[in-house]
């Protein structure tokens, strides 16, 4: 089999990461302007360094959720993300679904990848671009995958085999 690789629709989840950083870093900004006339060196430099630190990450985030695809390849699907890595043999897969994303039941690492609960499933590994339809996969040892690739009907053909 050959590989397939597969670049998912991005919506605004990314769109909205972009905007949070940026509001984010304004605010450290404004409130390190305000604050460090009374602010030490040591309080000046730990305060940097933690805003640094948080606006680093939330680039790293925001890069990831771009660089987002889903591989088939070797009989092995794979996907990564900042706070998910799906590494799930085909033959492993007991069930796939077609699915819309419950976005306002969810509960995760951020809003695009991690641990999700999704009710009536459980827990999900979940890493998505997009809050409108989905793959739902049910491996052979009881783990849930969530995966929203570009055309979910096809990928799961392909999943499928």
């Amino acid at each position: 089999m050959k590989t397939v690789v597969n670049v998912p629709r991005k919506k605004w989840i990314g769109r909205g990461w972009i905007i949070l950083t940026a509001i984010m870093a304004a605010v450290f900004v404004f409130v390190f302007t305000a604050a460090s006339p009374e602010m030490s060196y040591p309080e000046k430099v730990f305060f940097v360094s933690m805003c640094a630190l948080i606006t680093v990450l939330f680039v790293v985030i925001i890069v990831a959720y771009y660089r987002t695809k889903y591989v088939i390849g070797n009989g092995t699907l794979h996907a990564w993300s900042p706070f998910m890595t799906i590494n799930l043999p085909l033959k492993d897969i007991a069930k796939i679904e077609r699915t819309r994303v419950p976005y306002h039941l969810r509960v995760g690492a951020s809003d695009y990848c991690g641990f999700f609960y999704i009710p009536g499933v459980g827990w999900t590994r979940t890493i998505m671009t997009n809050v409108t339809d989905g793959i739902l996969i049910y491996g052979k040892d009881g783990k849930k995958y969530l995966i929203t690739p570009s055309d979910p009907d096809k990928f799961a053909k392909l999943l499928k085999g």
